[in-house]
């Protein structure tokens, strides 16, 4: 059973954020208005029909959520990961840069799955996903 990450706003104890893992974060500029959070995993984990989430924002609300919608089952939990070019990471600094990135979710089996922020914005449309998995906006 995977465990489960409730990550909320602190002035108002707003629920923001359900993973698995820890959130990964982006800078793109001094501040945390300049911050963004990227957060996968299950909300809930006792209904069979629940999808894991993609979750893209800042440290008051998020911005975009996607279920990601496959056969996969809930204890196939990937690995989140973050990337400019080739290089993996769990945190990106793209102070002066474009603010454009992948989300990367790695499984174990070796499926993974590319979903591209362009402009501060997740692009579904232009994600690489494996036979079988679709990204659905819930938000």
């Amino acid at each position: 059973m995977p465990v489960v990450y409730s990550y909320y706003d602190i002035l108002d104890g707003k629920k923001l954020y359900v993973t698995n893992s820890e959130l990964l974060e982006v800078w793109f500029g001094e501040g945390p208005l300049n911050s963004r959070y990227i957060g996968f995993g299950y909300s809930v984990l006792d209904k069979k029909s629940q999808y894991p989430q993609l979750q893209y924002g800042t440290d008051k609300e998020v911005l975009q959520r996607f279920s990601l919608v496959s056969s996969a089952q809930y204890y196939e939990a990937p690995q989140v990961l973050l990337s400019v070019g080739t290089k993996l990471e769990k945190s990106l600094n793209l102070i002066g840069e474009p603010r454009s990135f992948s989300i990367l979710l790695k499984y174990a089996d070796g499926r993974q799955l590319q979903i591209p922020v362009e402009a501060d914005v997740i692009r579904p449309e232009k994600a690489k996903l494996p036979k079988g998995y679709t990204l659905r906006l819930t938000n």
